[in-house]
């Protein structure tokens, strides 16, 4: 349950490219024959490049739209 104060802020649709990308890395990590422990790695180092690039992706796209307040 979301409180009150933050309804304004929250937007469930925000954590739709946060899920595919999950998904992505998931797919393509699970179709590799590698070591479990290199899997591990590499799953780590691809959620947080791809974290840093949706999070600048998505920045870009709201200061490029007008905003409608």
């Amino acid at each position: 349950m979301i409180p009150r104060s933050l309804h304004r802020y929250w937007n469930g649709a925000s954590f739709v490219p946060f899920i595919l990308l999950g998904a992505g890395i998931f797919a393509f990590t699970s179709s590799l024959q590698l070591n479990y422990w290199l899997k591990g790695y590499l799953v780590l180092l691809e959620a947080q490049a791809g974290i840093v690039i949706l999070a600048i992706a998505i920045a870009k796209l709201r200061r490029s739209r007008p905003s409608s307040r």
